[in-house]
């Protein structure tokens, strides 16, 4: 119980740390909290299952870094998505940002309203996978840039073992820095806003790249996205410490008209 009830105060802890240089100060992991969404698209097992799997593909050494030494999967918490969260009990810092792998239960309610069926989703990190997977459940052609070797290696092992459940011909995951490819031509972008040391370089890509019409979704936002419009806060009743933030471009004609 100690684990979520110091949530607000560990999310605290990084928000101090985000610098004007725009990078953070190394902290406590981030913890998910449970979700009270019954999902009406992908189904629940096809959520546990993809978070099963992307537990799976993660190494010995990956466990021991992220779970306090254990380098196995106690039985039983790679069936439970909320017993995985607290399995790994603090996030990595990686060459280029933070990892830490969020509950897909938390992000299901912003990405049933915005991930349509053919939507172009590009995830910003992509981790082991799992954002992506659950877009291309939602029918997105999906996309996923990961600059980390042993996180592509994580990802594509998972997406291996969903081969009868994610379609391999509309997710892709491409090994590089993000900041060298165009983050233009997606319908939407899903960001984990500790992805990267860079948080202000992120910011002035997104304000020039992200298309009119196109949606922003953000994981644990540490601070506002300027030049684009806040759309969302989600869970909405919890405004002063929402999950997931959801920003958008306007459309040439909805700037025109103000």
């Amino acid at each position: 119980m100690r684990h979520r009830d110091s949530w607000r105060h560990r999310r605290s802890l990084y928000q101090i740390g985000f610098l004007l240089a725009g990078t953070l100060v190394l902290g406590p992991a981030l913890p998910a909290r449970p979700s009270t969404h019954e999902p009406s698209g992908p189904s629940a097992a096809a959520l546990d299952r993809i978070q099963r799997e992307c537990l799976r593909a993660y190494p010995p050494d990956l466990l021991a870094e992220m779970a306090s030494g254990a380098r196995e999967i106690p039985s039983g918490v790679d069936a439970d998505p909320e017993a995985q969260m607290q399995f790994l009990d603090k996030e990595i810092p990686l060459d280029k940002g933070l990892f830490y792998p969020i509950l897909l239960e938390d992000l299901l309610p912003a990405f049933e309203r915005y991930v349509t069926e053919g939507a172009r989703f590009l995830d910003l990190g992509s981790g082991d996978g799992r954002v992506l997977f659950m877009a291309n459940l939602l029918g997105a052609e999906a996309v996923g840039i990961e600059y980390d070797k042993r996180m592509v290696k994580i990802s594509r092992r998972a997406q291996k073992a969903l081969k009868d459940l994610v379609d391999p011909g509309r997710v892709r995951v491409v090994r590089g820095d993000f900041f060298a490819s165009s983050w233009s031509g997606y319908d939407v972008i899903y960001y984990f806003d500790l992805s990267s040391f860079e948080q202000e370089r992120v910011r002035q890509k997104l304000k020039r790249e992200l298309d009119p019409g196109a949606r922003l979704i953000v994981g644990y936002e540490q601070a506002p996205f300027p030049g684009l419009e806040l759309e969302a806060r989600i869970p909405e009743v919890e405004a002063r410490d929402p999950v997931i933030t959801v920003y958008r471009r306007a459309t040439p004609a909805e700037a025109a008209e103000r």
